[in-house]
């Protein structure tokens, strides 16, 4: 497995971060995690080629907030012609439905292309119980709580968990992975000093109590907040290690192997 951050900020971009996105190499199978403002980085002309060693992108959504979504825009001038499929989640996992949420933003007046008329075969398929298959490889999901609803996802031994609250429940879903890109939208002391700003979201401690109680070997702090600056997160990464547990912020348009 081959994963590049394309995006690991959350809300808008900043500091030169993107929002959210995750490009992961598997098994034959180019698949992006989210598609925030992150897929700009497939501009790129390596990442580009990387991609386009593929015959077909499968992106899986988490939901349907712009933050994770409004990348797909962009996929007109990046990959013409690839045949693109969109696994979107649906009710009962999410309140939206994919073809409606997804046909409204893209979509004149707000774009210039229907998504149907995108210039490549583009697929959007329904993510309706907790699991799918993406050829030969078993994609597993559940629901999380969020506004409007979101899902976790998992691919072999990576585990995605983006706009969710700290759940303990989520463990049985994590444990045996080696990675888990956990949303971490708030550190333990501004969770103390305002509490009201991490509504559907997650914080420090937290995601290193669920990826310590899964026995994960390594946690990335993901949808990081976009008033962080390099140091404040270094110093958030930081207050995240453990005897068990390696945090590492994953830097943008870097190739990690796993």
């Amino acid at each position: 497995m081959r994963i590049v951050p394309l995006g690991i900020n959350g809300f808008v971009p900043t500091f030169g971060r993107h929002t959210t996105s995750f490009l992961v190499l598997i098994s034959r199978k180019a698949i992006l995690l989210d598609a925030g403002t992150g897929i700009a980085r497939l501009f790129d002309a390596g990442l580009r080629s990387a991609v386009g060693a593929f015959e077909e992108l499968h992106i899986i959504l988490s939901h349907y907030h712009l933050d994770h979504i409004i990348g797909l825009c962009y996929l007109p001038g990046i990959l013409p012609g690839m045949p693109v499929f969109v696994h979107a989640p649906a009710p009962p996992l999410v309140e939206a439905d994919p073809h409606r949420a997804l046909t409204t933003l893209i979509n004149p007046p707000f774009f210039s292309l229907p998504l149907q008329q995108f210039p490549m075969p583009l697929n959007l398929i329904p993510i309706t119980g907790n699991r799918f298959d993406i050829g030969n490889l078993s994609i597993h999901v559940r629901a999380q709580t969020h506004p409007g609803g979101s899902i976790g996802i998992r691919i072999d031994d990576l585990v995605f968990m983006t706009d969710t609250i700290v759940d303990d429940n989520a463990v049985p879903f994590v444990i045996g992975a080696n990675l888990l890109l956990h949303e971490v939208w708030l550190s333990d002391d501004e969770v103390q000093n305002n509490a009201d700003d991490l509504a559907g979201h997650s914080f420090a401690s937290g995601a290193v109590k669920i990826a310590s109680d899964a026995h994960v070997r390594t946690v990335w702090p993901i949808h990081l907040h976009p008033q962080k600056t390099a140091s404040q997160i270094e110093t958030l990464v930081e207050s995240m290690q453990r005897d068990k547990l390696k945090a590492i912020c994953p830097s943008e348009g870097t190739i990690y192997d796993f």
